[in-house]
């Protein structure tokens, strides 16, 4: 496999991971019925941003992504 098929499938896997995510607390933050865990909410006129939504975001993405690398690589050996 040569490094651009490589880079392909990795960003494709964390474009993935960090839209799974965002839905995931999207969707808690609406059951729950709070906006800090959406780091993009939707208002009738405009949006509005959450600095700690996009942190946790981020921050779970990377685990995520970190995990699946980690699965991966194992599974190789």
């Amino acid at each position: 496999m040569d490094m651009k098929s490589k880079n392909k499938k990795l960003t494709i896997l964390s474009l993935v991971v960090i839209l799974s995510v965002y839905f995931i607390y999207y969707f808690i933050g609406y059951l729950f019925n709070t906006d800090i865990l959406n780091a993009i909410t939707p208002r009738r006129n405009g949006f509005s941003i959450s600095f700690i939504g996009i942190f946790v975001l981020l921050g779970t993405s990377l685990l995520v992504i970190y995990v699946i690398g980690k699965y991966i690589d194992k599974r190789k050996k």
